[in-house]
């Protein structure tokens, strides 16, 4: 199950806590809270976007912070993206403010949310390129800001390797990325992207 394969790695994480924070990646409640129920866990990442209510009771509850992805459906649908003549950036945004305050009106602190514009999720290969390219366009969210870029869809627009031997593209994206509007970043192989990024 979900769970037992969280609850192997869970366990392994708890020997290095002093050293590394904890995410957990899941949009079923029931998994959140047995994870809850029996490790110290930092963050919940729901690629959902936190629409359970379930979900929204225990990121209210456990005061946990929480990456709330943008996705138009999960798993992505290629033909199910934002409209070509709109905006990328301006969708998101206008997303992410009335997102916002539903979890705040849900007694979610607004420094318990993360803003993840869901890359490949809801957006064509150009779509997630451009808002790559262009971050800055993201200046009015004052939250925090996750970029999961790592091997996706959008790399087929300059390569025609198997995603899973993208970290190479990735790491050149890495390189690129202005980093003044991003917290954190979803990544494979960290080996790679800490050495992109200098560290």
């Amino acid at each position: 199950s979900e769970f037992k394969k969280l609850h192997w790695a869970l366990s392994l994480c708890e020997k290095y806590r002093n050293q590394i924070k904890v995410s957990v990646d899941s949009y079923k409640p029931e998994v959140i809270q047995l994870c809850l129920d029996q490790f110290n866990i930092d963050y919940i990442n729901d690629v959902t976007g936190l629409q359970d209510h379930r979900m929204l009771a225990l990121v209210a509850k456990y005061r946990k912070k929480a990456f709330v992805m943008h996705s138009l459906t999960v798993p992505p649908r290629r033909e199910e993206i934002i409209p070509d003549d709109k905006s990328p950036a301006e969708v998101l945004s206008l997303w992410w403010n009335q997102k916002k305050e539903e979890l705040l009106k849900m007694g979610i602190a607004d420094q318990q949310l993360i803003f993840d514009p869901g890359i490949g999720f809801g957006k064509s290969a150009a779509q997630s390129l451009y808002l790559l390219q262009n971050l800055k366009e993201f200046s009015e969210i004052s939250n925090s800001i996750l970029i999961g870029h790592s091997r996706k869809s959008y790399q087929t627009l300059f390569s025609s390797r198997q995603s899973a031997k993208r970290d190479l593209e990735t790491s050149l994206v890495t390189q690129q990325l202005n980093l003044a509007y991003v917290q954190y970043l979803r990544v494979h192989d960290v080996e790679s992207q800490k050495l992109a990024l200098g560290s």
